[in-house]
C-alpha cells in the first residue's frame, strides 16, 4: 500500500470512529482524546490528518452535503419537469438521502442544533433549504401554490420534510406501514394545503 492510500484510509477510520461517538455521546462530549482511543491511536496521530474536533466536523459535513450537491444542482437546472415535479422529486431525494444514511442525517440535524456551526465553512450546508425556496419560488410563479410570503411556504415544506425525515430515522421500530406512501400522502397533503 503507497502512503497516499494509507492516509485515506487513516481519515476514514478517523472519520467514522467520530462519527459513531458524536451520535452516542453528542457532539460537546467527545474529545480528540476520546476519538484516539476509540480506534487504538494516539492523539498526536490524530492532529495529523485533522486540526482539532471542529476539523473533524467540517470534514464529516462537507463529505455528507457535498454528496448531493450535483443531484440538487439537476432537479434545479431541469426543464423537463413541471414546477410542481421538481419540487416533490427534490423533497423525496432529501427524504431518501436520510433514510439511507440515517447516522449521518442525524449527526447533522445534531451538529446543527448543538453547536454554532457557522465558523465551520461547510461548503453547501443550506443549499438544500435555498434550492427547496427556489422550487417553492417557481411553483407560486407557475401559480401551481397560492401567492405569499416564498419563505413562509418554504419553511412548511421544510419543516415537514425534517419532521419525515426525522421520526423516519429515530424511529426505525415503529410500524410505519408503508413507507413510501406516508410520504407521498405527508407532501401531497402539505402541498395541497398550499395551493
Amino acid at each position: 500500500m503507497n502512503n497516499n492510500s494509507e492516509k485515506v484510509d487513516v481519515k476514514k477510520i478517523i472519520l467514522e470512529a467520530a462519527k459513531e461517538l458524536f451520535l452516542e455521546h453528542g457532539i460537546d462530549s467527545v474529545s480528540m482524546r476520546k476519538i484516539a482511543n476509540k480506534i487504538n491511536y494516539s492523539p498526536t496521530t490524530l492532529y495529523i490528518y485533522y486540526s482539532n474536533k471542529n476539523d473533524i466536523l467540517k470534514h464529516l459535513a462537507q463529505d455528507y452535503f457535498s454528496e448531493y450537491a450535483k443531484d440538487y444542482d439537476d432537479i434545479l437546472a431541469n426543464k423537463e419537469r413541471s414546477s410542481l415535479d421538481n419540487l416533490i422529486t427534490f423533497i423525496k431525494l432529501y427524504i431518501s438521502r436520510a433514510l439511507a444514511n440515517p447516522g449521518m442525517y442525524k449527526l447533522m440535524t445534531r451538529l446543527f442544533a448543538e453547536t454554532d456551526s457557522s465558523h465551520l465553512g461547510i461548503t453547501n450546508a443550506g443549499k438544500g433549504y435555498e434550492i427547496l425556496k427556489t422550487l417553492t419560488s417557481r411553483c407560486i410563479e407557475d401559480k401551481v401554490l397560492s401567492e405569499g410570503n416564498v419563505d413562509l411556504k418554504a419553511q412548511i415544506l421544510w419543516v415537514n420534510t425534517h419532521g419525515l425525515c426525522s421520526l423516519l430515522t429515530k424511529r426505525p421500530s415503529f410500524h410505519w406501514g408503508q413507507v413510501e406512501l406516508l410520504v407521498d400522502s405527508s407532501i401531497n397533503t402539505v402541498i395541497k394545503g398550499l395551493s
